[in-house]
């Protein structure tokens, strides 16, 4: 409890206020609002990371059925090396966006679940 006293006191000196007026502010629409905000900005973000994931996968698929017959008739070892590059170049973007949006979701279930939970684990990290 010390910890989240000295935490609330460092919150409400750098915003210019009180203990009391941030605690008021709290139990009122503060940490609803707050929570509100952060819903928000994780949700896009993990729409973001999906989007990236389904474009990759849909030029991956692309390239595999539109251009890989058309450079296989011309050059067959080229076909080969440029499909394996762009292969692990879309994996890699693949791995990366599912593992960012992954990352993610934990923390928007905290927040839907409970926000005055999310809001002292916050605080209490910041010290």
């Amino acid at each position: 409890m010390e910890n989240l006293d000295k935490a609330l006191a460092e919150l409400a000196s750098q915003l210019g206020v009180s203990v009391s007026q941030l605690w008021d502010w709290m139990q009122g629409y503060g940490i609803k609002a707050y929570a509100s905000a952060k819903i928000g900005t994780l949700a896009s973000e993990i729409a973001v990371q999906t989007v990236v994931f389904v474009m990759t996968i849909l030029v991956a698929w692309l390239y595999v059925s539109k251009v890989m017959p058309r450079l296989v008739e011309h050059d067959r070892y080229m076909a080969d090396v440029t499909t394996t590059m762009l292969f692990i170049l879309f994996g890699i973007t693949a791995a990366i966006s599912l593992v960012v949006a992954a990352s993610v979701v934990p923390e928007l279930v905290g927040w839907i679940a409970s926000p005055e939970g999310m809001v002292i684990k916050n605080l209490m990290e910041a010290l």
